[in-house]
């Protein structure tokens, strides 16, 4: 039997009115070896030459900080990454509202909330098959970094893109009634 999978929703989509989309690439996530984020760090120097005023936001903490730290020196971009650490969501929604491409070299998601959130604030993404990662013209699924970054820069070019809201909570909380009213033990009075 086929088992569906009921996706985590969001409540709406956002305005974009008032973006300035003055950072663009934006990485999210814990800062632990899984999310690769030394991938997003190479990218970007690589694209610095193509981008020379490029700005690029790391949000989370974790066990890596400190390597993608000294990394970032290394690969000398310290001037164009900045370095938030752990954020509350709403600070996290704040960096959406700026940025223009999310960047998430995850090697594995269960389902990745981020991609939601950046397609609701009308951020292009860039990233692996990973979680809910679904091809589109504002999502690009990478299958090595080379792609990655290729779909990075084609993405500056093009974002922002649209907000989208591609899994509304309604249906959430639909299918989470449904599963409810079918498994739900009948009282008996």
């Amino acid at each position: 039997a086929v088992q569906k999978m009921v996706p985590w929703g969001l409540g709406k989509t956002l305005s974009t009115d008032k973006y300035d989309r003055s950072l663009d690439i934006l990485g999210v996530g814990n800062l632990t070896a899984n999310k690769q984020f030394e991938v997003l760090l190479r990218l970007a120097a690589a694209l610095v030459p193509d981008f020379p005023q490029l700005r690029v936001v790391l949000i989370g903490d974790g066990d890596q900080k400190p390597y993608l730290w000294k990394l970032a020196g290394q690969l000398g971009i310290s001037t164009h990454v900045t370095f938030y650490g752990h954020c509350s969501r709403t600070a996290v929604h704040e960096a959406m509202a700026q940025a223009r491409v999310l960047v998430h070299p995850a090697r594995y998601e269960a389902f990745g909330l981020v991609y939601l959130e950046a397609l609701a604030h009308g951020l292009g993404i860039a990233s692996f098959a990973t979680g809910i990662a679904e091809p589109s013209g504002q999502w690009h699924v990478a299958s090595d970094e080379k792609g990655l970054r290729q779909a990075t820069a084609k993405l500056l070019q093009e974002a922002p893109f649209p907000p989208a809201t591609t899994y509304p909570v309604r249906h959430t909380v639909a299918d989470y009634t449904r599963i409810y009213q079918r498994f739900a033990p009948v009282s008996v009075h």
